[in-house]
């Protein structure tokens, strides 16, 4: 039934839309988590951002990941469906607005080589570039590199995320000038615990990078 939701020109219809659990609720600034409250509350932060700052400035996030946009999301990811990163984008511009200046650059998480080959794309690029076409800040997805493959997340705790993913990036060497004092908009397609966002921020910052945020189209919450 969903797969026929998503046959439209503009990936969902109009009533789709109206279901998508769009992230409009109370906030917090720092990583896109739902807080308790039915209204925007300017620099919120949850209490795992406050006892363990993240290694960026801010974080957004489109959707709360469940239901329809958790469905989306695996079809993009898993189902050979890159098209519907289009219409999604547009409201991650949208909500990162304020981010992204003109000295800007987009830079997509990267996938190891051997995940690339299996999905054909690295969906996070894809969502980058559509990100970049709709802000007009330049689209930097060689900056990045992973060169190890990591076991799937999903298989192990929080802590044990941190630990596999820690030294998980590199700066391609040849594109590393370009990074110095440049404000950075990390784009994955889902933060759960963090853990990959921030491996990639704290790289980018050895790096010598400017401010960091991250943009993601959905978060995990505890009620997700």
């Amino acid at each position: 039934m969903f797969r026929e939701q998503l046959q439209s020109e503009n990936a969902l219809c109009s009533s789709c839309w109206r279901d998508m659990p769009f992230n409009t609720d109370c906030a917090c600034v720092r990583c896109g988590a739902s807080l308790i409250g039915d209204t925007e509350t300017a620099g919120a932060e949850c209490d795992d951002c406050i006892q363990n700052p993240p290694p960026w400035a801010e974080g957004r996030a489109v959707f709360r990941y469940q239901g329809l946009a958790r469905k989306m999301i695996l079809e993009l990811k898993h189902g050979d469906r890159p098209e519907l990163a289009a219409p999604a984008t547009g409201w991650m511009s949208h909500i990162a607005a304020d981010l992204i200046t003109e000295k800007t650059l987009i830079v997509p998480i990267p996938v190891h080589w051997q995940r690339f080959l299996q999905r054909k794309y690295n969906q996070a690029e894809v969502l980058a570039k559509h990100v970049s076409k709709h802000s007009g800040a330049e689209l930097r997805p060689d900056i990045l590199r992973r060169p190890r493959k990591t076991v799937p997340l999903k298989q192990v705790n929080r802590n044990e995320r941190f630990s596999i993913l820690e030294n998980a990036f590199e700066i391609n060497s040849d594109r590393a000038q370009r990074l110095k004092e440049r404000n950075i908009v990390l784009i994955d397609d889902v933060m759960t615990s963090g853990a990959t966002l921030s491996a990639a921020a704290k790289t980018l910052q050895q790096a010598g990078a400017g401010d960091i945020s991250v943009l993601v189209l959905a978060r995990v919450t505890e009620n997700a």
